[in-house]
């Protein structure tokens, strides 16, 4: 799979720092996520890509993409 390839590469996608590239594939991965778990039912962590027993490539990577402050800052941003 090459989406677990590039993730498992030390960085990000396109080098050392995130650009906007990152920030698309992670918010689409998140979105994947959440809509596969309640589309299908699946509960106690199985069949996710940010499960440790699913993509842990993956899943690291949206560990590191988490830990950019300006990332993380948008990404958790409440709704006015």
């Amino acid at each position: 799979m090459l989406l677990v390839g590039a993730a498992s590469a030390p960085g990000f996608l396109l080098g050392s720092a995130p650009t906007l590239a990152d920030v698309r594939l992670t918010m689409t991965l998140l979105r994947y996520d959440s809509s596969y778990r309640a589309a299908f039912g699946l509960r106690g962590g199985k069949g996710g890509v940010l499960t440790e027993n699913g993509y842990p490539a993956v899943a690291a990577y949206l560990r590191e993409m988490a830990d950019v402050p300006r990332f993380a800052a948008a990404a958790h941003r409440q709704p006015a």
